[in-house]
Parts: C-alpha cells; structure tokens; sequence
C-alpha cells in the first residue's frame, strides 16, 4: 500500500489496494490523522517516528494498523519525508503488511517463554527435600504449585480413581487465585457418567474449552 501524508499528519493519498483488507476503500481513509488507524499502544511511537522525519530520518517501523471495524494488522512502514522549498511538508511511503510473519514471531517467543517455565518448575522441583523424603502429599503440593505456574493455568489437581471405577477423590487441589491447597472433595461416575467413561477409555483428555468439550461440559454447573 502507497500513501502520503501532510506535515500535521494527515493522510492525503492512500493506493486502493488497502481494499483487500476489508469492505472499504482508500476514500474512507483521505483526511484521517495517521494516528486514528493506529494501535493505541502504537501511537507514541508514531509520534516519535513522524518527529524524526521532519528532521530527515529514514528508518523504517512496525505498527499494528486498525482497519474497519477494529481490527488490527501488523505491517512494516517505510517512510520518506517530503520537503518543500528546505520545509518539512510531509511524507510518503510503502506499507508492507506483516501480520503472519509478526504472529509467528509472538507464537515462537511465547513458546520461549512456556518451556523456560517448565525448566525452572523442573528445577525447583528437583531441589525440593519433600520429593526425596517419602513425603507424598507435600511433594504432589509442591508439583501442583510449579506445574500451575510452568502452564499459567488457574488449578492443578491430583486425584484418584476408586477401584471400581465409580468416584474420584481429590488428594490435593492447588488454586492459583487464592494461592491455597485443598483435598478431600469426590466425584461420582452415575453425576458425572460422560467424564467416567472418557477417563477409562483414554489415557489423557485434551480438552481447550472444557464447557463445551462433550467430555468435561458436566462439570459446568458444579464443577468449572
């Protein structure tokens, strides 16, 4: 995408391939001020962008840029300052849209970011005299509190299967909101029989949206 803008930062020319992003056109975007289709969290850098052109800078950014109606797109700005008899007047430039490419970035460095928790819950864990004392309620208090923070995850549960397969009692719940263990609640297959019967027939139930999983959504009203 080609534009231009005025030295107030107005946008004076935008190409109409802008029209492959959405249900408008380069007309619904003349006379805006560059900063309204800005990230809010984009704008003082913009600022900051448009002071250096004045002075000449060339130096190209990333800004997440709003198109109708609120969505964003990350793209890449190259900009040239117009100058008109020695005066700053304005600027052009190409936007370069970069939204897969910054999303598979932001994917890459949250995975980053999950496996460095999981090496220092490992660590910790690995320190911890409870797993090595025979202590096993202290060590599954220990493990929930780590695995809780190595996943970012609200609760971690320990609990066990009865021999005949009818209940399940919690041997320790750790809940990061109020940073406290508790034990002792149960379920039972005959309130619960979908649960039951998905944990005898698979080994792990993956479940992103457990109020509509068919497996887990029993839980809404009781449980979730």
């Amino acid at each position: 995408i080609i534009f231009t803008a005025d030295a107030q930062g107005r946008i004076t020319y935008l190409s109409p391939s802008v029209g492959r992003y959405g249900n408008f056109g380069a007309d619904d975007f003349i006379g805006k001020p560059m900063l309204d289709v800005i990230h809010p969290e984009d704008r003082e850098k913009l600022v900051q962008r448009f002071g250096e052109l004045s002075e000449g800078g060339l130096a190209p950014s990333e800004y997440r840029i709003v198109f109708p109606p609120g969505q964003f797109r990350w793209a890449r700005v190259s900009t040239r300052p117009v100058f008109v008899d020695g005066a700053f007047a304005g600027a052009s430039g190409v936007i370069s849209d970069i939204h897969e490419r910054k999303l598979a970035e932001q994917s890459l460095a949250e995975e980053g970011l999950r496996i460095d928790r999981q090496r220092a819950a490992l660590a910790a864990l690995s320190n911890d005299p409870a797993l090595f004392a025979g202590e096993t309620i202290a060590s599954l208090k220990k493990i929930a509190e780590e695995a809780a923070a190595a996943m970012q995850t609200r609760r971690v549960g320990f609990w066990l299967l009865s021999d005949d397969g009818a209940k399940l009692r919690c041997v320790d719940l750790y809940e990061t909101d109020i940073r406290g263990h508790s034990a002792g609640a149960v379920l039972e297959a005959n309130e619960y029989p979908r649960y039951f019967e998905a944990i005898k027939k698979y080994s792990r139930i993956n479940a992103p949206d457990t109020c509509s999983h068919p497996h887990t959504s029993e839980f809404i009203d009781s449980y979730l």
